[in-house]
């Protein structure tokens, strides 16, 4: 398994949108795809989140996410729009 985990903010007046955004479009997207797709909030910093995506197999991952067809550029630019400070770091299960 490969997650992606994606650090980053996003301004406290457009949480709602991005968040609604998510729920009805971003999120859907990716798990229509066989893509589990969790978001986290940080309840320290209150514009700091997390987001995971969770990948059964490097192929896979290369498939979706790094060779992007037009929908799924358009569904990255959606987010990229809110992420402010992006930071994302791909893992591969070990144990």
């Amino acid at each position: 398994m490969i997650i992606a985990i994606y650090e980053y903010e996003i301004d406290p007046e457009d949480e709602k949108d991005y968040l609604k955004l998510t729920q009805e479009i971003i999120r859907p997207f990716w798990t229509d795809r066989g893509i589990k797709y969790s978001v986290f909030k940080s309840i320290e910093e209150r514009s700091k989140f997390v987001k995971i995506m969770e990948f059964p197999s490097e192929t896979f991952l290369n498939t979706a996410l790094l060779d992007k067809d037009a929908e799924t550029e358009r569904v990255v630019s959606l987010f990229k729009h809110y992420a402010k400070n992006l930071k994302r770091t791909l893992y591969k299960q070990i144990l």
